[in-house]
């Protein structure tokens, strides 16, 4: 059974990843990120978090080339 909670992914398997998915596992991380920090408050509703994690942090728009 593949176990999906701790990959092995040495140097040449990360290259291998598309950029598409480098953002996908970006994301993710930004999203853990924000979600401690608002559940570190720890008077946070899951109604208030909703909206401060809409409105508060909202990532930088890139440049456009």
């Amino acid at each position: 059974m593949t176990d999906h909670l701790h990959p092995v992914l040495d140097d040449a398997a990360i290259a291998r990843m598309t950029s598409l998915a480098l953002a996908h596992v970006g994301d993710a991380v930004y999203e853990i990120l924000v979600r401690t920090h608002l559940a570190c408050g720890g008077t946070q509703t899951a109604k208030t978090c909703t909206a401060v994690r809409s409105s508060s942090f909202v990532r930088p728009r890139r440049r456009k080339r």
